[in-house]
């Protein structure tokens, strides 16, 4: 695993889409945020991220999860 680097934005990102994504995914949630790009990609391009809400996020992780089964 490789090392990420957030600031406070960054984290508060990812509490939100965990909270979305938690009301989609349910319980397994946390594994499927972990195992998604989303946090390579935020850790990446941070602008990008967070030029777009945590809703259209959460729907990225969810077909991106959809697509993998």
């Amino acid at each position: 695993m490789k090392n990420l680097s957030f600031d406070k934005l960054d984290v508060l990102m990812v509490l939100l889409v965990g909270e979305e994504l938690s009301e989609r995914m349910g319980d397994n949630y946390y594994n499927i945020l972990i195992d998604s790009p989303f946090l390579d990609k935020l850790n990446e391009d941070p602008y990008y991220v967070h030029y777009y809400d945590p809703v259209y996020w959460t729907k990225w992780i969810v077909d991106w999860y959809d697509n993998q089964n």
